[in-house]
């Protein structure tokens, strides 16, 4: 049962999250069966728009898992930012697992940084969503 549908289709929340520049954050929604996704972003727009210095992007990519056992695909979509919806196709590995997770980092343009992270950065925040197929 789809969380919601538009005129694109169905669609399934599969999570929100700021992302880390420390560590890969795991969305919380199980995506073993979806294969197309939509980004929304949120930030301070009129900022972001507005020629704001440090600026970031993520790198979003898949998590596999059954049971115990975990392993992530070498395959990442970056994703920067933007007012309208991004969609995103990840083509499913040819395996069978029990679990699919989206895993994501934020990353930095700039090398302007104190210990390896911006002293200003724009903070964001994405909603995926899941093409029910």
């Amino acid at each position: 049962m789809a969380d919601f549908i538009d005129s694109f289709g169905a669609w399934n929340s599969v999570g929100i999250i700021s992302p880390s520049s420390l560590n890969w954050a795991k969305l919380p929604g199980n995506c073993i069966n979806h294969r197309i996704f939509r980004c929304r972003f949120d930030t301070d727009w009129s900022k972001w728009l507005g020629g704001y210095p440090y600026k970031s992007y993520g790198l979003i990519k898949e998590e596999y898992s059954n049971g115990g056992e975990a392993a992530t695909t070498k395959w990442t979509r970056k994703i920067i930012p933007q007012e309208s919806p991004l969609i995103v196709d990840f083509q499913p590995v040819p395996f069978t697992a029990a679990q699919r997770f989206l895993i994501i980092k934020r990353f930095f343009w700039t090398s302007v940084n104190w210990g390896g992270h911006p002293i200003l950065d724009l903070p964001w925040q994405v909603t995926i969503e899941a093409l029910e197929e």
